[in-house]
């Protein structure tokens, strides 16, 4: 999973997360609420654990087949699954994180500082319990 720091923190670096890692984090978000290990959603969704967790590290894609298994495996649809998604890079982008999509993380330079996902991990937390760190969208 890939998170970057902001320039508030690290000087001249810039904040960005990937879309990928993004969607990982919710996947895991919501199959964690339900208190499912990544076996038995890999099995419900017709995959291999490890490709289950490639997933949710953001380093496999989200593909619409396994979109529309997953909703279901994790007790929502799948409208309700991206709207989550949505969210959280709306969030994101609120507070000055630049999503980044794969073409452009594949180009992107050393400008970028990486740390692992806690930060986004407690923000997917926060959204999918309804929460918005007591902050107005307004």
């Amino acid at each position: 999973m890939a998170v970057m720091m902001s320039s508030n923190s690290f000087g001249n670096f810039s904040s960005a997360v990937s879309y990928a890692s993004i969607i990982g984090s919710v996947v895991r978000g919501l199959r964690s609420d339900i208190g499912m290990d990544q076996n038995d959603l890999a099995r419900k969704l017709e995959v291999t654990q490890s490709t289950l967790s490639r997933i949710e590290n953001g380093s496999s894609p989200l593909t619409v087949e396994l979109l529309m298994k997953l909703g279901p495996a994790v007790e929502t649809t799948p409208y309700v699954l991206i709207g989550k998604i949505e969210e959280v890079v709306h969030r994101l982008v609120k507070e000055g994180v630049t999503v980044v999509y794969e073409k452009e993380k594949k180009s992107a330079s050393g400008a970028f500082a990486f740390i692992g996902g806690a930060a986004l991990g407690a923000l997917v937390s926060n959204v999918l319990k309804g929460g918005n760190d007591g902050k107005s969208d307004g």
